[in-house]
């Protein structure tokens, strides 16, 4: 109804629910609008995070120790043998809830009990990982039949929730030597072209492959602010225009106000200053994914969103 009331050039999917969506009922939307996916088989492989394993190991960039498990009854048993903690993951970002599409997040656990609880909520398949207390690098961009034409490298300094969600305080880093053909080589593999970002461990031999999202994501402003406006040169891609490789410059921070606020929080609660200290440290070139001083009211909302929650969640 959207793209039939008005006219529009290019629709970007910002979720793997929407992704899945728009890709089944491309055929609806594109007399309108350009969406630009590839085939619809791509679209399902790039969401496969099994199959993302087996293109991770074949380009040099390995996940962690993984078992894909069948069945939730025997997964404490598949986790104790990885090690605790580990990191528990649907097969897809989302599950399926009758008709609908809700997406699941990733879990640490660390005991048997705590894997039986979490299991079943995750459908099956299901990914068990072993986890890696590592730097995490964010490495964003666009691939075209030109190969990686944008690229944005950013390293995680904190993370909501703490240890296992996306960053709510990062900096853009100079691509390390290599890592931009090794990115290329698993998107060839996966067959995916578009917007992406795919998430590192920064180990002491290399990298390890932790997810990849084929869509724009949360950080996406600090790529704009670093030069690499990715979703400008792919619209461009998708409209037929030429454009010209670019890299993201370094040294731009980026701070998720509402994960920062959490995690202030959080680390405050458990009494560690110096790492809630931390979130009040002032820093030049900072992107934030909410706020501008011409534009306060989105960061005003994102607050009272916060805060709403908190409260029913408080309710008896």
């Amino acid at each position: 109804d959207i793209v039939a009331a008005e006219e529009y050039a290019v629709l970007l999917p910002g979720s793997e629910a929407s992704l899945v969506a728009i890709s089944e009922h491309r055929d609806s939307l594109e007399p309108r609008v350009q969406v630009g996916l590839p085939p619809r088989d791509v679209v399902q492989r790039a969401l496969d995070k099994t199959m993302l394993l087996e293109a991770a190991a074949g380009v040099g960039l390995a996940a962690p120790p993984t078992i894909v498990a069948d069945a939730p009854g025997e997964a404490p048993r598949q986790a104790d043998a990885l090690g605790f903690p580990v990191i528990l993951k649907p097969a897809t970002s989302f599950v399926r809830d009758g008709d609908a599409l809700r997406q699941r997040s990733a879990e640490i656990a660390t005991s048997p009990d705590e894997v039986s609880a979490l299991a079943p909520d995750f459908g099956t398949p299901f990914v068990i990982q072993r986890y890696e207390d590592r730097p995490v690098l964010s490495c964003a961009g666009v691939i075209s039949d030109d190969g990686v034409v944008a690229l944005a490298v950013a390293r995680y300094s904190r993370t909501w929730p703490i240890g296992a969600g996306p960053s709510s305080y990062s900096v853009t880093i100079t691509p390390p030597d290599g890592l931009r053909d090794r990115i290329a080589a698993l998107l060839e593999t996966i067959g995916w072209r578009g917007i992406f970002q795919i998430q590192l461990l920064e180990l002491e031999e290399g990298f390890a492959t932790l997810d990849f999202n084929p869509r724009i994501f949360g950080s996406l402003e600090l790529a704009v602010a670093a030069g690499a406006n990715l979703p400008a040169v792919w619209a461009d891609i998708v409209l037929g225009r030429s454009v010209e490789p670019v890299t993201a410059r370094k040294g731009v921070h980026y701070r998720w106000e509402e994960g920062d606020s959490k995690y202030f929080v959080t680390q405050l609660g458990r009494v560690r200053i110096r790492e809630a200290a931390n979130v009040l440290v002032p820093r030049r070139r900072t992107a934030h994914a909410c706020f501008r001083v011409d534009d306060p009211l989105p960061l005003a909302a994102a607050f009272a969103s916060l805060v709403g929650r908190s409260r029913w969640r408080r309710r008896p």
